[in-house]
């Protein structure tokens, strides 16, 4: 297929962002201890990192409809503080959440909170300075229904798993204000290209990956959508 030859010429070796995710976690995923995965939705994407030894919980400001193992579930309060004790979690995981945070410093003072010294919170984002994004802020723009309802036409995603966003913690430097303030260390912070939010046009994934290479030529990471953030607690 031509996308996929454009993409290898393009983007030569690129890791998928989804895997590239998970390696973060399991590269620095306690043997045993507690997890928590921020912003859990269902409640299934950390599941297999669940063990005998390891207690991975799921908070979320509303339970989903498809919620599952929902004795490891609590409901986040809705000023966002975290339903768990100081010093709680080894690791705490965000997956497409931190682009609906309004306020970046509460938030990750209130991650920083929950972690036990030394602990680690994974995120995997969107990048905020890549252009789709700002197409994305002009969709926000519309009543949220509106929005809700593109999505699924687009991308089949039900209209109870589309949030409004913000953007204010999605770019390098926004992430790096963030964490100083909050008292963490940005141990890693690697973007990565794909082009499959276009998979339902030939034309536009193979233009979009075209675009994405020209925008490296200006700086690396313009042209690469996704990232994963690493944040430790000292």
């Amino acid at each position: 297929m031509l996308r996929d030859s454009l993409t290898r010429l393009c983007f030569p070796k690129e890791p998928f962002h989804q895997d590239a995710f998970h390696r973060a976690i399991r590269d620095r995923l306690p043997e045993t201890g507690a997890i928590l995965d921020l912003g859990c939705g269902d409640h299934t994407a950390l599941a297999p990192y669940r063990t005998a030894a390891r207690a991975v919980w799921g908070t979320d400001f509303q339970r989903h409809p498809t919620l599952e193992r929902a004795e490891w579930f609590r409901l986040l309060a809705p000023n966002g503080v975290i339903p768990f004790e100081d010093n709680s979690f080894d690791m705490v995981v965000s997956d497409w959440v931190i682009e609906h945070v309004a306020q970046p410093r509460v938030f990750l003072a209130e991650v920083k909170r929950v972690l036990k010294p030394g602990g680690v919170t994974i995120a995997h984002s969107i990048s905020g300075a890549h252009y789709l994004t700002w197409v994305r802020r002009l969709f926000d723009l519309a009543p949220h229904e509106v929005v809700q309802e593109i999505v699924y036409r687009l991308y089949r995603r039900e209209h109870h798993d589309t949030f409004p966003t913000h953007y204010r913690l999605n770019t390098t430097g926004q992430i790096q204000a963030a964490a100083n303030a909050a008292g963490l260390r940005v141990e890693a912070l690697e973007f990565f290209a794909t082009q499959h939010y276009f998979h339902f046009s030939n034309l536009l994934y193979c233009l979009a990956i075209l675009a994405d290479r020209f925008m490296e030529c200006f700086g690396r990471g313009l042209g690469r959508i996704y990232f994963v953030l690493a944040l430790k607690k000292p």
